[in-house]
This record gives structure tokens, sequence and C-alpha cells, in this order.
């Protein structure tokens, strides 16, 4: 054992170590100790701000636990009961506090929780949640082994894990709290999509087909088969297979209750109408619109232009990043953000697909700019170097500046989130692929 006056010493190392690599990651200067200083300042309202956002949230108690859930056991009820779980009047007096909720996916939900219908609203929820939280779980540790993430990171990984729950607005507190669908399908779609990218199994493609019949916008995952095969051949085939399967089996679910599925065609009226627009392009288009003082007549033309705009997006970026050479991690970033994107509504479960992912890029840009190990740092001279070494600060901005418009907080900065990431992580892999080769 040693002694107090020998440890000092050694404290004293690891004391200057971490000066040094604080001022080293936090390098808004070329100066350590305003470097160190600007970091507790920082560190100390970030701390603020969460801790203000966590007391002050009345998010918890103005909404009931898993409420998205109460709409599945309703529906399950009714179907059971021989009633129209599509019936807006019936549907409303199952619902807590006759909720304005209209039951819009297909039958396919419903059987998907019949072996569930006879459990307490208790049991219910506690089974669901228990699946999402080991989603989440198991998916970041996925990651973390992905992402070339040092073992004595452990301590900081579990600040930052606790740091990314309370940032994009609160965005996976409430995915959880929701109990919708979407979350587990979100996780386990990122889960997949790694394994499809590292060519491990086709399974990937399995959970489209399967999804897309619990809701008809998740045939939105079909983008990433246009960015993860090697020709535009391939990817036809892949999504012939995809369309034909989900247009057949729609079509037996019509054969089978044809009344059923008219109610729930009719219901997907509602949500095209619906004001609540999430975030993506759609939402964008609207605040366009809405500033260019541009009167329109439905719901249904900001649809239309909204998923125009995700078709050519995705395109676009198909083709600028078709010859840009990626590693395996590179491409689950871009093919993960990029088809976030393609989808023209996004809702706050959904985004769980890409918040582990944008939640990895500032480690990525340090990387990959800043690590005296990176052979693209050596590669490139310094003359262009100022705004790049600091790119992992820049998203990590973009990560945490909800916090500081917490009042004034809106769907659609989202979308600015991600296509600001997407856009950055382009130019990225873009200089490297240029600079290396």
């Amino acid at each position: 054992m040693l002694n107090f006056k020998e440890k000092v010493p050694y404290i004293k190392e690891t004391i200057v170590k971490i000066y040094r690599k604080n001022s080293e990651v936090f390098n808004l200067t070329s100066i350590d100790i305003i470097n160190n200083f600007l970091l507790i300042l920082f560190s100390y309202m970030l701390m603020g701000l969460i801790s203000n956002q966590i007391i002050n949230s009345s998010f918890i108690t103005a909404h009931i636990l898993s409420w998205d859930s109460y709409v599945y056991m309703c529906g399950v009820s009714l179907f059971l009961n021989g009633q129209d779980p599509y019936d807006y009047i019936i549907l409303r007096d199952c619902l807590p506090d006759n909720w304005n909720f209209y039951f819009n996916m297909p039958l396919t939900v419903i059987y998907l929780y019949l072996p569930f219908a006879k459990l307490t609203n208790f049991q219910w929820l506690f089974i669901i949640n228990a699946i999402n939280f080991y989603l989440l779980i198991s998916l970041f540790l996925k990651l973390i082994k992905r992402f070339d993430i040092g073992k004595k990171t452990v301590l900081i990984l579990t600040g930052y894990f606790f740091f990314v729950i309370n940032t994009f607005d609160g965005a996976i507190t409430v995915a959880i709290y929701s109990g919708n669908m979407g979350l587990p399908i979100a996780l386990l779609a990122l889960n997949l999509l790694i394994d499809y990218i590292e060519e491990k199994n086709n399974r990937f493609i399995y959970l489209i087909v399967f999804v897309t019949l619990l809701k008809p916008i998740y045939i939105c995952f079909c983008g990433a088969i246009l960015l993860k095969e090697k020709s535009f051949k391939r990817f036809l085939i892949k999504l012939i297979y995809v369309l034909i399967s989900v247009i057949g089996l729609y079509g037996i679910l019509y054969f089978l209750d044809p009344i059923n599925f008219k109610g729930f065609v009719d219901n997907t009226s509602h949500l095209a109408n619906s004001i609540d627009l999430g975030f993506g392009f759609i939402s964008l288009t609207k605040e366009l619109l809405d500033f260019l003082s541009f009167h329109y007549e439905s719901m249904s033309i900001l649809t239309i232009v909204g998923s125009s705009i995700c078709i050519i997006h995705i395109f676009f970026i198909y083709f600028i990043t078709k010859k840009i050479q990626t590693s395996t991690l590179e491409k689950i970033i871009l093919i993960s953000l990029t088809t976030m994107l393609f989808f023209p509504r996004i809702k706050v479960y959904d985004s769980l697909f890409i918040i582990p992912i944008i939640s990895y890029l500032p480690f990525y840009f340090y990387n990959t700019f800043n690590d005296k190990d990176s052979v693209f740092k050596l590669a490139i001279t310094r003359n262009v170097y100022l705004l790049q070494e600091r790119l992992h600060l820049i998203v990590t901005v973009l990560i945490i500046y909800p916090l500081f418009i917490y009042n004034r907080w809106e769907p659609y900065h989202f979308t600015f989130i991600i296509l600001i990431s997407l856009y950055l992580f382009i130019f990225t892999i873009n200089k490297k692929s240029k600079t290396v080769s």
C-alpha cells in the first residue's frame, strides 16, 4: 500500500492528463486554461438546464403512462366483444377520459396484441416497457462495440447515456412513456439494419414486410435497401419482392375481413388530415408555406409535397455518395440518417432509429479529426483544419440546443438536427475518401 505522499505524484500526473485531455476535447481556443475554464462553465450551465427541465417538466404528471397502449388494448377488447374497433365513438367510450383517438391501424395490430388480451393493465404495461428497455439498452451496447470506444470510458459513457436521455427534447423519455409500438420497431429496425449492412443476414428485409403490415408508413425503410445495395438492379429486385409481399398480404387481410379492412382505410384519412405532423419534410413544408403565407386547401397537399421531397432527397444522397469509399461503420451512420429522412412524417418514437447514431457523432468527428492515431489527421494540412477539428463540438451543440430553446421547441427543429448531422457527416467521409486515397 502506498501512503499519501507516495500517491501525490500519481495524483498530480492524473490531474495534468485530465487537464490536457479536457483542453484537447473542448478545443475552442489554443490555450489550455481557457478551454478548461470554458468547459467547466459550459458543464455547469448544461447541468443546470437539464436539472431545470427535469424538475419543472409537467409531462409525466400531465400524461398517463403508455397512453398509446390503451388504444391497442381497447381495440383488442372491442374486437373480442364483437364490436367495431374502428368506430370512433365506441373507441372513445373505452379510452380513459374519452380520448380523441382513432384506431387507424390494420387488423394485424389487433392479432399481434391478442395474446395479451387477458392481462391486467399493469401486467400489459410492465411487459411492454420491459421489452422497450431491453431493446434500448441492448442496442446501445451493440453500437458501443462497433464504435471502437475504449473500455476505460465506461463511466463516461454511462454519464453520456444519461445526458442523451435528457436531450433531444426528452425524445427517449417521451417515446418510452408513450408505449407506442413504434419504439420497439425503431430499435429493432436499427438493430437488424446493422446486421444487414454487415452482410450477416437479410432479416431487415423481412422486418420491413412485417412492420408495414402494422403501419404502412414503415415501407419507407426500403430507402435503406437503396443506399446499401451495390447496384440499382439489386435494389429494384428486393424492392419488388417487398412490395409484392406487402400488397399480397394486405390483399389477404381484405378477403379475410373486408368490413374491418374498410374501417382501417377510412380511419387513415383522419391521420392524413391530422394537424400532428410530427417532424420531417412534411412539417418543414408546412412551416415554409406558412412563412410564405401560401394557402393550401387540405393537409393532404402537404403530404404530397413533403413525400415528393423525401423521394428527391434520398436519390440525391444516393447519387452524391455512391462513389465515396466508406467503412462499414460509416455506412451504418449514413444509411440510418438518410433512411429516417425518407419518412415524410416522423414521430418521436420513430426517432429512436437515429438518436443512438447522432449521439455517437461527436465521438466519430473527434476520432477522425483530432485523434493522434488518425490516418486522416496526418494526411490533411493544418491550413484547412480550423473548422474540422471542432466538428465534434458543433454536433454536440446540435444535440443539446433544444435545452436552450425548451419553451420554444417545435418538432421541425428535430429535422434540422438530422439534416445538419447528415451533411456534416457526408462532408467528412467525402474529404476522407479524397484525402486518404
